[in-house]
């Protein structure tokens, strides 16, 4: 009797469970038919949203962005350098830019000037005149006390001479002529000593005007003074610059 009273309360017991686990199941199926599933274009989308910026903020830059607007490297220098680096005292520089239209035949003057001077050189005179017939020109003379070198900037509204000859040339890109080739020969025609100057003697420059530029070192055909390195003159001619662009 008790051996069959044990067997049914065991029978009931094993119901109990198998009715429990079922329904645990059913929950858990429950549970997953109501959770969302979860893509990879779902979690691209979100990672997207998370990284972009915020509505009103600005977009971040790339660094080559950055750098395209960074400082602008090839700014005007100003007119305060262009005189510094000229070695023109503030009376010089008025007298040059003074004969811009200020002249007899009413003309715009555009004056160049080298924006460098090699150590030891300082200006030793400014010449400027007004023709009437051949219009104003200018110039500037650089003389180095301590070997006796010297070169000078000429320009003028009219001829200024014929051009070099025999010349070992080194062509240069100047801000103010453009391209332009700078020659030495060791024995000038005239003057039978070194010379340096502008192969076509006379350039115009970039900026159209009425005037033509020269370099010669050493500076005139009669001057008595020595001619400066020539690399050094190749470099006087590349830095040739506008004061009044």
């Amino acid at each position: 009797m008790k051996r069959f009273l044990l067997v049914g309360l065991l029978s009931v017991w094993l119901a109990a469970c198998t009715q429990g686990q079922s329904d645990s199941s059913k929950d858990t199926s429950l549970a997953r038919q109501d959770s969302p599933t979860v893509t990879k274009e779902d979690t691209a989308e979100n990672s997207s949203i998370a990284n972009s910026p915020a509505e009103g903020s600005p977009a971040a830059s790339s660094p080559l962005e950055d750098k395209a607007n960074g400082p602008d490297a090839s700014v005007e220098p100003s007119l305060e350098a262009k005189t510094n680096n000229a070695k023109l005292s503030a009376p010089e520089v008025q007298k040059l830019l003074a004969i811009d239209q200020n002249n007899y035949k009413g003309i715009d003057v555009k004056i160049v000037v080298p924006t460098y001077v090699p150590t030891g050189f300082k200006v030793s005179d400014l010449k400027i005149e007004d023709h009437q017939t051949f219009g104003p020109s200018y110039r500037v003379i650089y003389q180095n006390d301590n070997d006796g070198t010297c070169f000078e900037i000429f320009a003028a509204s009219g001829g200024a001479g014929a051009g070099a000859e025999e010349f070992e040339l080194v062509t240069v890109n100047s801000k103010a002529l453009g391209t332009v080739d700078v020659g030495f020969t060791q024995f000038h025609s005239v003057t039978n000593q070194p010379r340096i100057g502008l192969k076509n003697d006379v350039e115009e420059g970039i900026i159209p005007s009425d005037q033509g530029y020269s370099f010669w070192s050493p500076s005139g055909l009669s001057a008595e003074c020595d001619a400066i390195e020539f690399q050094e003159a190749a470099k006087i001619v590349e830095s040739l610059d506008y004061l009044n662009p």
